[in-house]
């Protein structure tokens, strides 16, 4: 029976770690071969011998390292051009009645929320940002592996500003036709579509 559960432990972890790569947050990939490496060595060798051995606290500081990393360098929220694109997309909300040929079809709700999200999209990015980093840090292998299955099963937090500017994009095309190109690359690279 530990055989199997140290089989699933470390299989999860390089399931993970395929996903990571997948989505190109390349310092997750040994992180998350870690974390299944070392919760599979808990049921092999025992949870307590593990904790006794300086491998163990080796791996532990790798794989703390190698999620700082993937946050620092992969999390939107900490990404400035995603950041000038909220901030773009905010100005352009607030004088989307101005430039609609029809401005009975923007309705109020959609300019005040797509003023809303845009707005605060840069802070909630950042707060995203540090309860990542602080998981990083605190969390062991065992607690990340069950994170990130978690994260993996719930999908990754849309960008409502992204959202909503998709869906005011469709109402009134003419109204975003001034964004730079710097904002269309990053819209891009975010993989958000708009008509």
């Amino acid at each position: 029976m530990q055989i199997a559960f140290a089989l699933l432990s470390f299989i999860s972890g390089s399931f993970l770690a395929f996903k990571s790569g997948i989505a190109g947050v390349w310092w997750a990939i040994p992180a998350f071969l870690l974390c299944g490496l070392m919760v599979a060595s808990w049921f092999i060798f025992g949870f307590i011998q593990s904790l006794k051995s300086w491998i163990w606290e080796f791996l532990s500081g790798v794989m703390m390292i190698c999620f700082v990393f993937a946050v620092i360098f992969h999390h939107p929220g900490l990404d400035t051009s995603v950041q000038k694109a909220h901030s773009e997309l905010f100005v352009l909300f607030q004088d989307i009645r101005s430039q609609c040929r029809s401005p009975n079809l923007i309705t109020d709700d959609l300019q005040l929320h797509g003023m809303q999200t845009c707005g605060q999209a840069s802070t909630y990015g950042l707060m995203d940002a540090a309860t990542e980093l602080w998981k990083a840090i605190y969390f062991g292998p065992g607690a990340s592996l069950l994170d990130g299955a978690n994260s993996l099963a719930n999908g990754s937090n849309k960008d409502r500003c992204f959202e909503k500017y998709v869906e005011a994009k469709k109402i009134c095309p003419v109204a975003f036709s001034t964004l730079n190109q710097e904002t269309l690359s990053t819209l891009a690279r975010m993989g958000v579509t708009a008509p």
